[in-house]
Order: structure tokens, then C-alpha cells, then sequence
């Protein structure tokens, strides 16, 4: 993606927690939107993705695009009176972070349902928004409710001015096609996913058979001998080359394969002997931890990534509960470096599903939850390509 990595706000309807700063803009040469369709489409590359339920707000610098924020529209009610004044107070001070602001666009991004009407009225949340973000000195300058392919605005040229009734005529949009997104594209952005990345295996429970043997390939809990992580991340090396180092030896079970990723050191290594190209493996601690958190200079083999998010989702299929967790959340977090937020959120939650999540899936899900963009999907010269 083009744009300076960096958390947006995701705050819960109600007593909204402490946040992180807003997702920053691309830096020069600098984005304009020329309508709806490019406003859109400009959020979904900084976030990547377009979350219903959401309400995005873009940060207008005189007419160039700045930061972004997300929160989780409050539910019908929740938006009126003290409450929902206290909830756009702290919606409007998130997008303050941005110090070069002067005005914004509201986003709401509406769950799926009835096509709405071809006028809609301004959602009630919009006075005690357009008023906090006004005090700030970033006054609402267009608001529009988006769904299944229409914009409908309520604010601004388009729709209602402040003190007015109803909403403006609907307008078709394409996020995806916008002008903007494809020029974002062609400078190396990667938004939208394919069905296969969306989609999470169903887990099915293994029989005795293979219970017990995923019990055996699982070890004790403690560090690791070095002998026994290296021959685990050897069987790996035959999976990740595609079986050309040892096209003799047999092929690896799931159980060899996936027994260890419920032991944190085990797992992070093998991220790490994944991202890295073969006999590249960092031994420094500061680079290990860049690599696993997204931000190292180097961009990691997005080939062998391809081939471990594809072996993690196969044996999460017939693995043990905890087991499985362990694969999806895995698979989670190379779509999140790819830049597929959309792809990790979904992993993510099948894995919840099946064990609470340990502190690597903690951490996944307020990235993901934020909107937070991996340093590598943010830079075209190490993004992730289809």
C-alpha cells in the first residue's frame, strides 16, 4: 500500500478505550479525490480493507488527502444524547492526531441489509459528530452512508448542508475501480482479495488415531533442544522448497509439521526460518523482532510465506482444536504482512473459535482490529504481489 504505515482508531460503541494515532496518508506527491468512489477507495488501501459496520473518517489537508481513521458505528440509539455526544468527542479527537487537518469526510459503511431508499436521512449520530469535529477545527465537509454499490450522501455538496433535512440523490460506486485506486495500484498498492484468501478451512476434530499422534509429535513444554528445532525446521525447509532440497525423503505429516506451533519458541521460529530466504535466518535479536512485527528493510521470501500459509491452512484442518488455532493464526499474520486485513480478520476469528488466543493472537487482533498496515504492505519495494 502507499502510505506511511501507522494504527487507526477502533473504538467500541460505548466508554471508548485510549487509542492509538491515526493511519497516516501517503507522503508526496500527494492524492486528491475527485468524487465518492475515489474517497473510498483511498481509505481502502490505508486500511486494507472496507470493514462494514464502520465509520471512516479521511482527514482533509485544504484539498489533499491525510490520515484515517476507523471506529465501529454505535448501534441504533447509542448515537443520540450524553452518550452519543461523549462517543463523538472521542471519535473527533482521534483525527486531531492528524495536526495538519482542516476538515474531514465521514464514511459509513453500512452492514448488509434492505437497499436503501434513493434519499436517505442523515444517521442520528451525525449532529454530535459534525459539532465535536467542528469545536476541533476540522469541520465536517461530506458525509455518505455506503452500501451494496451505493453512496447516499447527507452532508455537504451532495446531500444536506449543516441545519437542512434530507440527503442527496444515491450515486453507484466501484471503490475498487476508482481512478484513484488504480493509480494506487499502479504504484504497487495491493487492496482487494481473492475468494481463496477469505475463505478458513473447516476444522474437523481428528479421530483417536490421529489425536494420538499429533499428542506424540507435540513437545514438553521449555526451551527447545537445538537439535530437535533444527530437524523440525529442516522437515519444514522440504515443505517450503516444495520438495526440491530432498525429493527422496518422505513427505512430512501435519502432525511432524504442526505438533510443535502450540510452543511460542517453536512457532516464532518458524515465522522467522519462513521469512527468511534459505540459510538467511537473522541471528540478531533486533532483526528477528522486525521481522516478525513487519518492519524489516528486507523485504521477506513472499514465496515461501505463499507455500506456508497454504501447508498451515491444509493441516489445520484435521489437527487438534488448539493445534488448529495455532495454524490459522499463523496463516493470519502472513495475510496481515501481505497487506489482507480482511484475510487475517477472518483467520483469526475461526481460530478464537477454537482456543482463546495465546499473546501472538492477542496482538493480531488490535492490529487488525485497528487497521493497522504492515510496514512491508506499505512500501511498494517490499509489498506482497498476487
Amino acid at each position: 500500500m502507499d502510505q506511511l504505515p501507522g494504527p487507526t482508531a477502533s473504538l467500541p460503541p460505548h466508554g471508548p478505550r485510549s487509542v492509538d494515532d491515526p493511519a497516516a496518508g501517503p507522503p508526496p506527491p500527494t492524492l486528491r479525490a475527485r468524487g465518492v468512489d475515489d474517497l473510498l477507495g483511498y481509505a481502502g488501501h490505508v486500511l486494507g480493507a472496507l470493514r462494514p459496520g464502520s465509520l471512516v473518517l479521511v482527514a482533509l489537508h485544504g484539498t489533499v488527502l491525510g490520515a484515517v481513521v476507523r471506529v465501529d458505528l454505535p448501534p441504533p440509539g447509542a448515537g443520540e444524547g450524553p452518550a452519543g455526544e461523549r462517543w463523538a468527542a472521542a471519535v473527533a479527537e482521534v483525527l486531531t492526531r492528524d495536526r495538519s487537518a482542516d476538515a474531514a469526510v465521514a464514511l459509513a459503511l453500512a452492514e448488509d441489509g434492505p437497499r436503501l431508499p434513493g434519499r436517505a436521512a442523515a444517521p442520528a449520530w451525525l449532529d454530535p459528530l459534525a459539532a465535536a469535529l467542528a469545536v476541533r477545527g476540522r469541520p465536517l465537509r461530506e458525509g455518505w452512508t455506503v452500501r451494496t454499490g451505493l453512496a447516499h450522501p447527507w452532508w455537504g455538496p451532495a446531500g444536506r448542508d449543516p441545519g437542512g433535512a434530507d440527503g442527496g440523490v444515491a450515486v453507484a460506486v466501484d471503490p475498487g475501480a476508482s481512478e484513484l485506486s488504480l493509480h494506487l495500484i499502479g504504484r504497487g498498492s495491493v487492496w482487494g482479495l481473492r475468494s481463496e484468501h477469505v475463505h478458513v478451512p473447516r476444522h474437523r476434530p481428528p479421530g483417536p488415531a490421529a489425536a494420538a499422534e499429533w499428542k506424540r509429535c507435540t513437545p514438553v513444554s521449555g526451551a527447545p533442544a537445538s537439535g530437535s528445532l533444527a530437524g523440525w525446521l529442516e522437515a519444514w525447509d522440504h515443505v517450503l522448497t516444495e520438495g526440491r532440497t530432498s525429493a527422496a525423503a518422505p513427505a512430512p505429516s501435519d502432525a511432524w509439521l504442526g505438533g510443535p506451533l502450540v510452543r511460542a519458541t517453536w512457532r516464532d521460529a518458524l515465522l522467522l526460518h519462513a521469512a527468511s530466504s534459505p540459510g538467511a535466518r537473522p541471528a540478531d535479536p533486533v532483526v528477528r523482532a522486525a521481522v516478525l512485527t513487519g518492519r524489516a528493510a528486507q523485504a521477506p521470501d513472499w514465496r515461501r510465506l505463499d507455500v506456508l500459509w497454504s501447508r498451515l491452512r491444509g493441516l489445520s484442518v484435521h489437527a487438534p482444536a488448539r493445534h488448529a488455532a495455532q495454524a490459522l493464526t499463523l496463516a493470519a499474520w502472513v495475510a496481515w504482512a501481505r497487506g489482507e486485513g480482511s484475510a487475517a480478520g477472518a483467520h483469526l476469528e475461526a481460530a478464537a473459535g477454537l482456543a482463546a488466543p495465546d499473546g501472538l493472537g492477542r496482538v493480531l487482533e488490535r492490529l487488525v482490529g485497528s487497521g493497522v498496515v504492515c510496514e512491508w504492505a506499505a512500501d511498494p519495494r517490499r509489498c506482497w504481489r498476487p
